[in-house]
């Protein structure tokens, strides 16, 4: 059966009296889809307004997802 998988990107900045802080763009691709149980789904991000480029993938807030809602791995494969 089908389910669809919702993906939420939570970003907070604090920046210094005074210091201007560009806003850190997250685009998540696709950003939504329907995925068939036991059908890998590749997911990919682009970080922009940063140097840091580094992305944690969470599935239902757990980093990394869980063997009930699925997990997805450093490179953005859903299973």
């Amino acid at each position: 059966m089908p389910f669809r998988l919702s993906i939420a990107l939570f970003l907070c900045l604090t920046a210094a009296s005074g210091v201007t802080t560009p806003v850190v763009a997250v685009n998540v691709y696709p950003e939504t889809v329907t995925i068939r149980l036991g059908t890998p789904k590749t997911f990919s991000v682009s970080v922009s307004n940063t140097t840091n480029k580094a992305v944690t993938w969470f599935v239902n807030t757990t980093a990394g997802g869980n063997s009930t809602l699925g997990t997805i791995d450093a490179a953005g494969v859903y299973t």
